[in-house]
């Protein structure tokens, strides 16, 4: 077996890949052994999924979201006391009580006793922009669902690593290359929303799948560009599986009412 990215033996690996971050309320979504070596599993933890998570709208939509990381730490983030910065975190057993994370910070606020404690919040409508960052982490998750779909299908991860056509969106993932992947980003229905699982009310974590637009057929095989497209409490994410290109992901959605793909076959 060989590594999705490094495309190294990964016979060995001891550790599983979740295409979304555990972070991020994933604990069940996980390639398959050996899909992802550990050298790149590593990798992408710290280079990658970090960078991701410290970016401070996805701390804060974190730490709104109650999204505790691997530890089942709730996520940091940053708030003001009399105008200087100081580092806080929402309790996650008690709602609407937080902690102050110095006690550096905590001991000046207990001595100036009625300054002020600015918090900053997350709404429906706090936006998170593209940037790079967020396109490598999209860009792992696309490619590791894409191995997910076709893990049944014999000598799937073989043809996945050696066909060329990936390695664009591999090295943008891995190395950043080229630097610019657009991503759409927008918010697809509100933070609160919730489903019924086991007969219990829960509020929806995560869903994916990609988004096939027909673009032609050569000798029977059909022509198609593929997105992949996540909802992650209610923002979505979609981006080109094999190129930088995100143009006619819009023109797909203005033609569809603007419906995500994860819902448009389930309108009405």
């Amino acid at each position: 077996m060989r590594c999705l990215f490094c495309k190294q033996d990964s016979s060995n690996t001891r550790s599983v890949e979740h295409i979304i971050p555990e972070s991020m309320g994933n604990k069940k979504l996980i390639l398959p052994l050996g899909y992802v070596c550990d050298k790149c599993n590593n990798f992408f933890a710290r280079k990658v999924e970090k960078p991701f998570m410290d970016i401070d709208n996805i701390k804060l939509w974190r730490a709104y979201e109650s999204l505790l990381n691997k530890k089942g730490r709730a996520a940091v983030f940053d708030a003001s006391f009399n105008s200087e910065r100081v580092s806080i975190s929402f309790d996650d057993k008690e709602p609407f009580c937080f902690r102050i994370m110095s006690s550096k910070d905590f001991d000046n606020i207990v001595k100036n006793g009625n300054g002020k404690l600015s918090i900053p919040i997350f709404t429906n409508e706090t936006k998170i922009e593209n940037s790079i960052t967020i396109s490598r982490m999209i860009a792992k998750m696309a490619l590791e669902f894409w191995a997910f779909k076709l893990k049944d299908i014999s000598n799937s991860l073989d043809e996945i690593i050696d066909d060329d056509n990936y390695d664009l969106i591999r090295n943008h993932a891995r190395l950043g290359t080229p630097t610019n992947w657009p991503c759409s980003i927008r918010r697809v229905y509100d933070m609160e929303k919730s489903e019924i699982l086991k007969g219990k009310k829960v509020q929806k974590v995560y869903e994916c799948d990609f988004l096939l637009i027909k673009t032609g057929e050569i000798d029977d095989v059909i022509l198609a560009i593929v997105y992949f497209v996540v909802i992650i409490r209610g923002i979505e994410f979609a981006i080109n599986l094999r190129e930088p290109e995100i143009d006619t992901y819009y023109e797909w959605l203005k033609e569809h009412d603007d419906l995500s793909p994860l819902y448009y076959n389930n309108k009405g």
